[in-house]
This record gives C-alpha cells, sequence and structure tokens, in this order.
C-alpha cells in the first residue's frame, strides 16, 4: 500500500519531467511545427502490439504532411535526436547550394559510429566532406566519367527474363538478384548473407534507437549484424578483380584487372598507401558508377537504389496495360519509357527522405514566411518524397516534356531550383545518375518485350514502413506475349 501511494504521489512530479523528455531541446529551430515524438517509435509500437507496419506514405501524410504545409520544414525524432526535416524548394536550394560551408555531409559513420549500420556504409565518397571527400573523389570521379559501358546491363537483363517465365508472386527476391547481377557477377554467398544483413539492420526497435548497438551483450543480434557485415565484406572483396589489392588483404587472387577503370583506381591507391585498407573497403562497398566486365562493385548505393526504383516502376506498369503498350511501340530510346521512368522516380523516390547534413556554424534557413535560426551542431534532413508531393501529387509524366532532350534540360533545371532531389542537388549530384537511368531503360524495355505484367494478387499493395520506399513484397505475374 506505501509503494502504491508513493508512485501515485510521484506521478504529478514527473509529469513535467515526461514533458520536458518529450519536446526537443529548448530554442532548438524556434517556429517550426513539431512532430510528436512517439511518431518515431510507432513501427516499433505496432510491431510490438501485433498489428500491420502502415507503409511510409500513409504515416507522412497523416502525421508530417499537415506540419510540413505551415513553413515547408518540421522538427522531428530520428536516429536517437532532434533534427530539422525540409521539404521545400526554398529550403531545399539553400541547403544544398551552402554544403560545402554550412550544411555539410556527415555520415552515420560519424552521426551514429557506434550503430551497426555505419559499420555497413563506413566512410567514403558519399558520405564524407572536406579533404576527406576531395581524396576520395582524387580517385574516384574521373574514372567514372569513362567508366560506362550500359551494353554489358544486356547480360543481366536476359538472365532475368529468363527467371520470369511463367513467374507469378513476389518479385523482390529477383529484382535484387538483379540489380546486383547488373554490375557483379555475384555468387549466392553475397546475396544469402546480405538479406540477413538487411533484417537485422532495418529491425524496428535499432532503428527507432540506434543508440542500443552499444550494448551487443544485452542484444546478441548486434554482435551477429556485425559479424555478417564484416562477412559481407570479405565476400565483396573476393568477388573483386586484381590480384595485388586481394592478396594484400589475405584473399585468393583475381584475374588483374588493367582497364583503368574505378575498381583498378581505387586497388593503386590503395597498394601505394593512399588509402588505408578501412578507407579502400569502406568505398569498394559504397562506391557508385557502372564497371565494364560487370566485375566490380556498385553495392549499397547502386543496387540498393536501382532495386527500389525498377520494383517501383513495375508496379506503376502493371497496373497500366495500355502504358505498356505504348512504351513497346514507342522508339528506341523511348520518350515515353524515360517520362514514365522519371516520373516514377518522383513520386517514389528511393531514398525518401536523408538525415545527413550537419550544421557547420550558426546560420539562418530560409523559409516560406519564416526565418529559422539554427544553433552549430544540428542536423538537417531533406525529404525528396515531401518536397515531390508538396508541387504536385498527381502522375502525370508528361509534365517532363515531349523529347528526351526536353525531359533532361528539366531534370536539371529543377534540381537546382530545388523542385527535385531524388539524385539529390547541389555539387554531390549522385554521380552514377545517367548509368542508373540507363539500366531502368534497358531492363524495362527488356521485359516489356517478352511480357505483359500484371498483378498476380488483389490485395492491395503497401510502401515499405521505412527505410528505403518501394511496394512491400510486391507480387506480379508475368505473362509471355504471343
Amino acid at each position: 500500500m506505501f509503494l502504491f501511494l508513493a508512485c501515485a504521489a510521484a506521478f504529478p512530479l514527473s509529469l513535467p519531467l515526461l514533458y520536458w523528455w518529450l519536446q526537443p531541446p529548448r530554442n532548438f529551430a524556434p517556429g517550426l511545427p513539431v512532430v510528436p515524438l512517439w511518431i518515431a517509435f510507432l513501427p516499433l509500437l505496432r510491431s510490438w502490439l501485433g498489428f500491420p507496419l502502415p507503409g511510409q506514405d500513409e504515416t507522412y501524410a497523416r502525421y508530417v504532411e499537415p506540419l510540413m504545409a505551415q513553413h515547408g520544414a518540421v522538427v522531428i525524432y530520428f536516429g536517437s535526436q532532434w533534427n530539422v526535416l525540409v521539404a521545400c524548394p526554398q529550403g531545399m536550394k539553400q541547403l544544398f547550394s551552402l554544403e560545402r560551408t554550412t550544411f555539410q555531409k556527415q555520415g552515420n559513420h560519424r552521426k551514429l559510429p557506434n550503430a551497426a549500420i555505419s559499420a555497413l556504409t563506413g566512410g567514403n565518397i558519399i558520405s564524407e566532406t572536406g579533404a576527406l571527400w576531395r581524396k576520395y573523389a582524387q580517385i574516384i570521379r574521373p574514372s567514372l566519367k569513362d567508366d560506362t559501358d550500359p551494353s554489358k546491363l544486356d547480360i543481366a537483363a536476359e538472365r532475368l527474363i529468363a527467371q520470369l517465365e511463367g513467374h507469378a508472386g513476389s518479385v523482390t527476391g529477383l529484382v535484387q538478384r538483379y540489380s546486383m547481377e547488373a554490375f557483379l557477377p555475384s555468387p549466392p554467398a553475397i546475396h544469402r548473407i546480405h538479406a540477413l544483413v538487411k533484417r537485422h539492420i532495418f529491425h524496428p526497435l535499432f532503428l527507432s534507437v540506434p543508440a542500443l548497438d552499444r550494448f551487443p551483450r544485452l542484444f546478441p543480434s548486434r554482435a551477429i549484424a556485425r559479424n555478417l557485415i564484416g562477412n559481407l565484406e570479405v565476400e565483396l572483396l573476393k568477388a573483386l578483380p586484381g590480384a595485388e589489392a586481394r592478396l594484400k588483404l589475405g584473399l585468393p587472387a583475381n584475374e588483374k584487372d588493367e582497364s583503368g577503370n574505378v575498381q583498378s583506381k581505387l586497388d593503386g591507391a590503395f597498394l601505394s598507401g593512399f588509402l588505408s585498407e578501412r578507407e579502400y573497403i569502406d568505398n569498394v562497398k559504397s562506391e557508385t558508377g557502372p564497371r565494364p566486365k560487370l566485375t566490380a562493385v556498385l553495392f549499397i548505393a547502386g543496387h540498393e537504389n536501382a532495386q527500389q526504383a525498377l520494383l517501383s516502376l513495375l508496379w506503376i506498369l502493371s497496373r497500366d496495360p495500355e502504358l505498356q503498350a505504348r512504351i513497346r511501340s514507342d522508339a528506341s530510346p523511348s520518350p515515353i519509357l524515360h517520362a514514365t521512368v522519371l516520373e516514377a522516380l518522383r513520386l517514389y523516390p528511393p531514398i525518401p527522405q536523408l538525415f545527413n547534413r550537419r550544421i557547420a556554424h550558426d546560420t539562418v534557413l530560409s523559409l516560406p514566411g519564416l526565418d529559422v535560426s539554427l544553433k552549430e551542431g544540428t542536423y538537417v534532413g531533406w525529404s525528396a518524397y515531401g518536397l515531390h508531393r508538396s508541387i504536385d501529387a498527381e502522375w502525370r509524366p508528361q509534365r517532363w516534356g515531349s523529347s528526351i532532350e526536353e525531359m533532361d534540360a528539366n531534370l536539371r533545371r529543377w534540381r537546382s531550383e530545388g523542385q527535385f532531389a531524388t539524385f539529390h542537388g547541389g555539387l554531390r549530384t549522385c554521380p552514377g545518375q545517367p548509368f542508373a537511368l540507363a539500366s531502368l531503360h534497358c531492363v524495362i524495355r527488356a521485359i516489356l518485350r517478352v511480357y505483359e505484367v500484371t498483378l498476380s494478387s488483389e490485395e492491395g499493395t503497401q510502401l515499405t514502413p521505412g527505410g528505403l520506399m518501394a511496394p512491400r513484397d510486391l507480387k506480379l505475374h508475368f505473362g509471355k506475349r504471343p
């Protein structure tokens, strides 16, 4: 009885403390609406209670979009801390134009150094800034300009075509395999280990509270995740060409690569001592851009994003037989297909949001109707999904233009104006964008040449609950055309 009375008396006193804990720090982005903290834990709570997880489009529309409509930005809890999330052209333009001096890139390996996801991504040309980024760019960027052979995609596309014959059911695994094999003839071990890594990395609990990764004894799955990531690195390195770099890492030597492509440049930098072993491995995992002979790695940034984009495209096409017919009858390269790809990337960006900018000094973020003072060290993210839909949520591929040249010009213009962020923006625009678009063109034309694509389930398809955006467990039927 005494314990009950003590708890009852303490409860009112604890309410101010609870309220303080649920709010962002005082003077954190003053004037911006705050998304309630419990929204960050919604997937975790529903998972624990056994309820189905809503798609991230539903979560955004219900809980974030009404607040975002006020000024084009909100305060939101993500990755164990409060952040500012921007989704308006005015804010996006400022974010990308001042990325070197003010809104500097900072990857998971610095923001969440003890998280398992940081062990997977590491520090690389995508996530670093300043001197380290210049160091990596010196090796990788020049090679990307000449390291393109889209015709090699035909090999992976034809392999996928053969696997799709008569297929009716989930296509996620097949699309993942294609997305990997478009750049690396990856052995089954890579597919198997990668699937296990994703299962551990994207668990709702550890996405909501990545700080728990620091306690592997309490949560043994975190140690398992790190071991799997180590195994994945070894398997990826085994699959790369080049003898000397492999031998230095204690792995079997492969055929020497003298092509001068990105991978051979990374090998040379590692062997000369310009890159440390960790820098070499992290850039091998995350480096973007195509490779001749399909031998090197376009792994995290490449195959994951391509996989989600292809799933979204197949979902769109499966619901529109007329669009499939128009693409088949169009010229090659097809303006209709190009507009379809760009509009799919606009409405269903593979990376719907990203919190990877840290403010280098106190600054002011100018938004519609509000100038927000932000302190040094504040993390700022962007929502491509929210940005694009705030401009126009309607499916309208014709907005891009009538010719491929006009569409590409609009892509460049809208990106520079902060209206399109699927490939990000500013000086750090994704260098693999041209090849990513070429790969989607190649595989869609190959599929539609042979098959009619339809939904194989009458149940409504939902989007993924978080992380990368794509239809969840998409089930399709591929019927051979006469």
